[in-house]
């Protein structure tokens, strides 16, 4: 019912009705705009899957029904008021104040603390197609610069070591990480090689699908809590970031007991499928499992969207 239609729907004016130089970065435009336009988009199945039958949301309508269109200045002043409060209160002198143009009036109250600038995490697990995540970039950019750091070393630090993102809706993840791509390789030439760059957005993995030959394979001390965690993650495109874990897990000896496990060129039973699943779903959950500086969400959840994560606001 709700296939893109390439010669009068939004592709069409996509492609035909937005000048180029919205798109160009150099130029003042937004990498986010294919976003924005996706949720729009998405805004016929959201009312949709939200009213039509007056029931339940089915399993495939969740991601429709579970997003909310953030406008820009939200954004702005949700990060501005967490992320920039935050760093103004460790560095009172910083001139990053002049650019959170919706940061709230008032005493910021100063903290001392010694925290260097790589080891900031800011997550959103309910990223949609990045919109927060892009503002936070340009954010940890002033932040960069005021700490001495090249614009190239800057935009390969954030992606990789500041910004964290979780969604259930492949296709907006697949939006948010083009995004913080295109934020990334603004500035550093380099950063579309895969060799280089590694993002930490995902997108939550169901593992009702990993073969009952796999979970047999899984042996040794740590294979319950693999186990434990792979029965979590059954309908992680449902749950997404509501998902509990009732204890510590070492994610490095888990990793560990994965990667040991064989599998062949035939694969006739799933074995290579299965074990990238898994792999995925251990990275995800330690994510999930992760203390964040500052953590920054906007959704409509069945429960609380940020799972109890430690959060700055």
């Amino acid at each position: 019912m709700f296939t893109p239609n390439y010669h009068d729907g939004v592709i069409q004016h996509l492609i035909n009705d937005i000048d180029e130089a919205d798109f160009d970065v150099t130029r003042g435009g937004q990498v986010e705009i294919i976003g924005w336009l996706y949720q729009y988009y998405n805004t016929e199945p959201h009312d949709y899957a939200v009213n039509i039958t007056g029931g339940a949301v089915t399993k495939n309508e969740i991601p429709a029904a579970t997003q909310l269109f953030t406008t820009d200045w939200v954004v702005r002043y949700m990060v501005d008021n967490s992320l920039g409060k935050y760093w103004l209160e460790r560095h009172p002198n910083s001139d990053l104040k002049s650019n959170l143009d919706y940061l709230l009036p008032g005493e910021i109250q100063i903290v001392d603390s010694s925290e260097n600038l790589e080891d900031m995490r800011f997550i959103d697990n309910a990223m949609g197609s990045g919109h927060i995540l892009v503002y936070a970039f340009d954010v940890f950019m002033k932040m960069y610069a005021e700490q001495g750091y090249s614009s190239r070393d800057a935009a390969l630090s954030i992606v990789q070591n500041n910004l964290y993102g979780l969604e259930i809706d492949k296709r907006a993840y697949q939006l948010a990480y083009f995004a913080l791509m295109m934020k990334a390789r603004q500035y550093n030439r380099r950063a579309l090689q895969p060799e280089k760059v590694k993002l930490n957005v995902h997108v939550f993995e169901d593992t009702d699908t990993v073969s009952p030959e796999f979970l047999d394979a899984l042996s040794g001390e740590y294979a319950d809590d693999i186990k434990q965690i792979i029965e979590l993650f059954n309908n992680a495109r449902e749950l997404g970031s509501i998902i509990k874990f009732d204890k510590t897990f070492n994610w490095t000896k888990l990793r560990e007991n994965v990667e040991d496990i064989h599998t062949d060129a035939l694969d006739i039973f799933g074995m290579n499928q299965s074990k990238k699943i898994v792999l995925e779903v251990l990275t995800i959950a330690e994510i999930m499992s992760t203390k964040y500086d500052v953590a920054v969400t906007n959704r409509e959840c069945q429960e609380s969207c940020v799972n109890e994560m430690p959060s700055y606001i």
